[in-house]
């Protein structure tokens, strides 16, 4: 499925936090768009990127966390827009434990880190 990218990824909450990590803060050059690395995930492949949305779903493994993430536009800061548009969707993963209760369907989040493939 080419909507569902798999990405590893340092994950954030792009809300609460007034303290945000760089990655996070500032959009790595290129700032390469969720539709444009869909068009050929094979080409990007280990690029730095910056994408956030809504989640609808999380999966923990033994060995990591993904998040299903709806891709929503992100403003300036990194958090991201509430709309009725998406880009589609794609997968944040990390290694680290991710609780479902804080990491709920419904919340926003922004993930920085590499593209995996599709």
């Amino acid at each position: 499925m080419r909507w569902f990218l798999p990405l590893a990824a340092t994950l954030v909450l792009a809300g609460c936090a007034s303290n945000l990590p760089k990655p996070i803060r500032q959009a790595p050059e290129p700032d390469l768009a969720l539709s444009q690395v869909l068009e050929a995930p094979e080409r990007y492949v280990g690029r730095r990127v910056r994408w956030g949305g809504t989640i609808a779903g999380i999966d923990n493994r033994s060995e990591q966390t993904c998040l299903e993430v709806v891709a929503r536009e992100l403003q300036s800061s990194g958090r991201p827009l509430v709309q009725d548009r998406s880009a589609g969707r794609f997968l944040a993963c990390t290694e680290q434990f991710l609780d479902p209760m804080i990491y709920s369907e419904g919340r926003l989040v922004t993930a920085a880190g590499t593209v995996g493939g599709a």
